[in-house]
């Protein structure tokens, strides 16, 4: 689709069938007052943010990591996304994973007071 000049559409699929949003949160972020509209923004984000993922030697590089790290993780995000964070989690050796109860992979924007609460949690056991 992004190869026949159809982006949005590609972008809108990604959302949806990797992602994991629904069509009415894909409608429900393009749509927020004063925000922009999500397709055109991962349209040109998601090409470069691909390149670095296969780039890097993440779980590699994780295993350096000496400090406290905080993984959020949807209850609902689609599975690859678990997979990935326990799979992280593994490899630092001070992970705290919180799995945020009825949430999936855009909590930030569906419950930004949950977020905050385990960030704030987590750095308040620092």
């Amino acid at each position: 689709m992004a190869t026949d000049g159809q982006a949005g559409r590609a972008m809108f699929s990604f959302l949806t069938e990797i992602v994991g949003l629904s069509s009415g949160q894909v409608a429900e972020l393009r749509d927020r007052p004063r925000a922009y509209d999500v397709l055109p923004i991962v349209s040109a984000t998601l090409p470069r943010e691909a390149r670095a993922i296969i780039s890097v030697a993440l779980l590699k590089d994780a295993r350096a990591v000496r400090c406290p790290v905080l993984l959020l993780l949807g209850e609902n995000s689609p599975s690859w996304a678990g997979d990935s964070t326990y799979e992280l989690a593994a490899a630092i050796a001070k992970a705290d994973v919180a799995v945020l109860s009825d949430q999936g992979h855009q909590a930030i924007d569906s419950a930004p007071d949950v977020v905050v609460g385990e960030v704030e949690r987590f750095f308040g056991e620092l």
